[in-house]
């Protein structure tokens, strides 16, 4: 009689345990999807540190193209 006494407590104590184990598989999920985000942050940075850089140069030959336009221009008799 004494297992059916307590059997509320007993399910309610293995439901807690599951539950727990549950949250624990979520928070294990949620850190590796994290540790993924940070991978995918850390390759897009790079990317756009490289495309940063290669515009800086592709504008640097445009001012340059430009400036050369211009010379011609003044040259002829322009502005």
């Amino acid at each position: 009689m004494t297992f059916f006494k307590y059997t509320q407590e007993i399910i309610a104590i293995v439901a807690v345990i599951v539950w727990l184990i549950r949250l624990e598989g979520r928070v294990s999920y949620v850190d590796r999807l994290l540790i993924e985000a940070q991978k995918d942050v850390d390759v897009l940075r790079t990317k756009l540190e490289l495309l940063d850089s290669k515009i800086v140069i592709e504008l640097s030959e445009v001012k340059i193209i430009l400036a050369r336009l211009e010379e011609r221009i003044v040259k002829k008799g322009g502005h």
